[in-house]
């Protein structure tokens, strides 16, 4: 998994497969706060200073506070109706679940200021990454071309058919055939979307890894109801 340097500057952990369930939203909540448990501890990190959101495949982003801390980090008492997530506060702690869409994390190194989202095709359709570069900029109005990036693993165009609907939602250049089958390359729009809101290529990075393709990582169309999603987790340090 390519990983930025300036994902350094900040807390950040990314569970894999064999970490455990991770998210709420089909499991029992005892099964993935033990798992959550285990991994913060390992990670030297606080659940209890985790925010989250409800992953509803859309575009809303939240501006996360300290009074926010906690919302979702042992309970569904997540930020309803919430995809992304920004805050400029230390020590809170964003987390997003993963099993295949793509988790996406931009940074304003110079202003401290930080965002995340879980981005799969419904999100992505209706607008989140113009949402979240723009919940960024409204904090400060820095340029988006002083804008860091990182696109986590997620399902990649080798693996990631789907109908005709979908597929006419996205740009020509995101979907190709593969014999009778349609693929949709998400990663490359999640590029086009940043390149066209401001930021500079070479400060977005791609971790290169397709869930479905890799073991070690967890895959909603490999694994169906067995799947066990992913954590992304990243935070401004005190």
């Amino acid at each position: 998994m390519i990983i930025p340097d300036w994902l350094s500057d900040l807390h950040f952990a990314f569970s894999h497969r064999g970490d455990g369930q991770m998210s709420f939203k089909h499991a029992d909540k005892d099964v993935v706060l033990e798992s959550r448990n285990r991994f913060f501890h390992d990670k030297g990190l606080n659940l209890d200073s985790v925010v989250t959101g409800e992953l509803a495949h859309g575009a809303e982003v939240a501006l996360v506070t300290e009074a926010d801390a906690g919302r979702g980090a042992r309970d569904r008492n997540w930020i309803e109706g919430i995809d992304g997530l920004v805050t400029d506060k230390p020590g809170i702690l964003l987390m997003t679940t993963h099993a295949d869409c793509a988790p996406l994390v931009i940074y304003d190194k110079a202003h401290k200021i930080l965002g995340q989202a879980h981005a799969g095709w419904r999100g992505l359709a209706s607008g989140l990454i113009e949402s979240l570069v723009g919940r960024l900029k409204s904090l400060n109005g820095t340029g988006p071309s002083e804008l860091h990036a990182w696109i986590g693993p997620t399902i990649r165009a080798c693996c990631y058919e789907v109908d005709r609907d979908v597929a006419d939602r996205f740009p020509d250049h995101c979907r190709f055939l593969a014999g009778e089958s349609i693929r949709l390359d998400l990663t490359m729009f999640v590029h086009r979307e940043l390149w066209r809101l401001g930021l500079n290529p070479d400060y977005v990075t791609d971790s290169n890894v397709c869930t479905s393709c890799n073991p070690e990582f967890s895959s909603y169309r490999r694994d169906g109801l067995n799947t066990q999603a992913m954590a992304c987790i990243t935070g401004i340090p005190e």
